[in-house]
């Protein structure tokens, strides 16, 4: 028995081992009945579909991809998610969440990748039954750290097309409330509260922003590694604005 134990210590010490991604959990999420409901989906590597309404925060942050995600779904079958490498920040999991763009579809997807990998996600089982286009759909990673959560851009494109390392990470959000002005910006982390240049979205008059509206921020070009994305928002009639940070890891 003792050897057995020296000898996987061994192997969990050889240079490039890794454990596998765990499972998600499904229990957590009330689904609704049927075969698109929520549940754990084909070979446990996901749980995916229709869950009942729960109730939504104010801001909601829903999708964080390199570029738009595009997919038809009559002739795509399968979509692959790519990860970054995330070498340097030594996280044995990449946690993944998909939810549905329109306020009201209930669709949420969630699964456990390995850093660095790629994961396989059939659209015949609930995207395509349930006519969710590619532009009903955001995708948000993250891995944890000390500090909390920090977002990971991901590439999403249909089996055998290659992904665009090109493509500028774009941020989706969604308010239940209307938003009468939104200002954002990018700072490497650790600089200071005042470093980096406030974005106003839609420029010096921007539009009202209705509830249940998706909000799209394109974050071009950043340093790489770690960077901290400010967004402050005002609420129709609502005199005090609210300030949330994002942790994000840029390639």
């Amino acid at each position: 028995m003792w050897r057995l134990r020296v000898a996987f210590l061994l192997l969990s010490c050889v240079e490039g081992f890794a454990p596998a991604a765990a499972q998600t959990s499904c229990s957590n999420v009330p689904a609704i009945p049927g075969a698109i409901g929520y549940q754990r989906r084909q070979n446990a590597e996901r749980c995916e579909g229709f869950y009942r309404q729960e109730v939504a925060g104010d801001f909601e942050f829903l999708s964080l991809v390199n570029g738009p995600i595009n997919y038809d779904l009559v002739s795509d079958k399968i979509l692959t998610v790519s990860v970054p490498e995330l070498t340097q920040f030594q996280a044995p999991q990449v946690f993944l969440t998909a939810r549905a763009l329109p306020p009201g579809t209930n669709y949420r997807m969630d699964a456990v990748i390995a850093p660095s990998g790629t994961f396989k996600w059939p659209l015949n089982e609930v995207l395509a039954p349930a006519k969710l286009g590619s532009n009903s759909i955001g995708v948000v990673a993250w891995i944890n750290q000390a500090l909390g959560k920090y977002y990971v851009p991901v590439s999403i494109v249909p089996e055998n097309v290659a992904s665009s390392a090109a493509r500028p990470p774009v941020m989706v959000f969604r308010s239940s409330l209307d938003i009468e002005l939104l200002r954002w910006r990018v700072r490497r982390e650790g600089d200071g509260a005042s470093a980096g240049d406030w974005i106003r979205l839609g420029g010096e008059n921007p539009a009202i922003i209705r509830a249940g509206q998706s909000v799209s921020l394109q974050i071009g070009t950043q340093p790489s590694g770690p960077n901290i994305v400010d967004v402050v928002v005002n609420y129709t009639n609502i005199g005090k604005p609210e300030t949330q940070l994002f942790r994000v890891i840029l390639p």
